[in-house]
């Protein structure tokens, strides 16, 4: 398996009482596997989401992605190591505002110095401009997000995901704000990606992104009710 979590727990402090947000989660992804998260607001969806994209760490238990424990490195490297295999879609965006559609989408290549895009920008420059022809946004490319719609903004967001070539996606409700078209496109690129070899976890309200998935699991206050390996279709 090329990702797997182990006995996963994580709780917030502070407040009234502590927050248990995962319990004893566990969870493979292999590469083609395609899996929806689902359930209800606050059960512990972002919070796994975010564990597993090495961006929090969790109380306890063994986050393991291509053999690697990310979380047992040092932040730069971990950072490094997140850049190269990793790709994110959130419902928000986080595109720069102040930087063009084509440079938001190049933004990946400041996390990593040795890969060919980081080392000649022509090759980042010509794989951005392919994903933004690719996803309809080749005339976009010198706007700022600003003048895009939600649905462009995402499929911005998506090609930016996508410029390092990851191993895996991580999606954190990309359809939430969008109309059916633009959902459409944002699933059939996560489809395509899955076909060719890549790995998608998706956390989710929309029936329509979960009907996209493979398998789709249940998550009710940090315990995912079918924690079993996922076997891709």
């Amino acid at each position: 398996m090329w990702f797997k979590l182990e006995q996963v727990s994580k709780t917030y402090l502070g407040g009234d009482a502590p927050v248990p947000a995962l319990r004893e989660v566990s969870l493979q992804i292999d590469a083609g596997m395609f899996l929806a998260i689902r359930g209800p607001s606050g059960c512990g969806k972002s919070t796994l989401l975010l564990t597993a994209g090495t961006l929090l760490a969790p109380d306890q238990g063994d986050v393991v992605l291509g053999g690697e424990r990310p979380y047992q490195m040092s932040g730069d490297a971990r950072a490094t190591f997140r850049g190269r295999h990793l790709g994110f879609v959130f419902q928000q965006f986080h595109l720069v505002p102040y930087l063009s559609v084509l440079d938001n989408v190049l933004a990946p290549t400041l996390a990593l110095a040795d890969t060919p895009a980081a080392i000649d920008p022509r090759v980042a420059r010509d794989r951005g401009l392919e994903l933004l022809d690719r996803f309809g946004l080749a005339d976009r490319a010198g706007h700022t997000p600003a003048r895009l719609s939600s649905g462009e903004r995402q499929r911005c967001a998506l090609a930016r995901a996508l410029l390092n070539q990851p191993r895996m996606l991580l999606a954190d409700e990309p359809t939430g704000n969008l109309d059916s078209e633009n959902a459409e496109i944002v699933l059939a690129a996560m489809r395509d990606f899955v076909t060719s070899g890549g790995a998608v976890l998706l956390v989710t309200h929309d029936d329509r992104a979960a009907a996209a998935a493979d398998a789709t699991l249940w998550m009710n206050r940090g315990v995912l009710t079918q924690p079993e390996t996922v076997q891709a279709k």
